[in-house]
């Protein structure tokens, strides 16, 4: 994951097995973490089972899962092939649609519509393409509205929801589209000037699903909202508290020092009952990586790396002990409790740890 603050900002697509129709929303205090004492144990202490396999796949490196269904896993490699494996790594298929033909692309985005078993495939500010579940080719549609978006995922199956590239002009934070990708209407205000990037950084929104449920978190706020019933409703609050970094700062070029002031919250996800925190402390010259429990607001793992540390051995993430290796895991994907991260050899091989929680 490193710095990613370049021209735009983007994160994974993962599932949380926490309802969004329970009552309330759960806070959590994250910035407790920054003064706290390093823990020695990984995410093997909430690990109910921890699966190692091989992707075997000829000629393909750096593979990341990005979806699972009817027993395949669906993958991405470092140059933006498409392959599908078996549950136990076997390469069952692979697709190179690199190209600016239909049905090919050129910055990608991969998808897995679980509503209808079809892969999707954003080229950035381009066009959406639309794969089924063996990867043939079905269409793909360019029009004002995919030339404008920033993220996109299916909301039922026959709608989407989406944002839109915070340097341009815009009156809601989610725009809803229907199958040709037309607007059918938008959702949610313009929170603060971060999405809209007055201060020199492009930011791209991601727009998240858990459990099945879209979730959405503004960028440089704090509070997840989830879609339910039509409704767009408070989820979860990461609270930083005096770390909590000022909107337009969070998108300014430079001001390194001013920065340093604050946490850099750099990543949230979950799977199951857990919220998996990432930050950055430049005063500390730190990453952390937290674990808390949803149910009960504890936290329950607290990670410590040097920012010396994640750039030499280029991996950042949680540590994972098992059967005498330590991993760094990175939620690349996550189903319900299951997380997959993938580990690159030198060679160019990926080992898959699958993780049930």
């Amino acid at each position: 994951m490193k710095t990613v603050k370049f021209c735009f900002l983007m994160a994974v697509a993962v599932v949380l097995s926490a309802s969004c129709s329970r009552d309330g929303m759960v806070t959590l205090d994250i910035a407790s973490g920054i003064a706290a004492k390093p823990d020695n144990t990984g995410i093997e202490v909430i690990a109910k089972d921890i699966r190692v396999v091989e992707l075997k796949g000829e000629g393909l490196y750096d593979i990341r899962i990005f979806g699972e269904s009817g027993g395949k896993l669906y993958g991405r490699t470092a140059d933006n092939i498409l392959a599908v494996f078996s549950e136990d790594g076997r390469l069952l298929y692979s697709f190179d649609r690199k190209g600016r033909g239909p049905g090919e692309y050129i910055v990608p985005s991969f998808r897995f519509d679980g509503f209808r078993d079809e892969i999707i495939i954003y080229d950035f500010q381009n066009k959406v393409i639309r794969y089924d579940a063996k990867g043939n080719y079905i269409d793909e549609v360019r029009n004002d509205v995919t030339s404008s978006l920033a993220d996109i995922v299916p909301l039922d199956d026959s709608s989407y929801v989406a944002t839109i590239m915070s340097h341009l002009r815009r009156d809601s934070s989610l725009l809803y589209l229907d199958r040709n990708l037309s607007v059918i209407g938008s959702a949610l205000p313009i929170f603060n000037q971060a999405q809209t990037s007055q201060r020199g950084l492009i930011v791209a929104e991601p727009i998240y699903v858990f459990n099945s449920e879209v979730m959405f978190l503004p960028r440089a706020e704090d509070t997840y909202y989830c879609y339910e019933e039509g409704v767009w409703r408070p989820f979860l609050k990461l609270e930083q508290g005096r770390y909590r970094m000022p909107a337009d700062l969070s998108v300014s070029v430079g001001q390194y020092e001013e920065k340093g002031k604050y946490m850099d919250e750099m990543g949230s996800y979950m799977a199951g009952q857990y919220v998996f925190v990432c930050y950055a402390y430049r005063s500390d010259n730190a990453y952390f990586y937290d674990v808390y429990d949803i149910k009960t607001g504890k936290r329950l793992i607290h990670n410590r790396r040097t920012e010396e540390e994640v750039y030499d051995d280029g991996n950042d993430g949680w540590i994972l002990n098992y059967d005498g290796m330590e991993y760094v895991v990175f939620p690349h994907y996550v189903k319900d409790n299951v997380i997959c991260s993938s580990v690159f050899g030198e060679d160019g091989t990926t080992t898959l740890l699958r993780i049930t929680l």
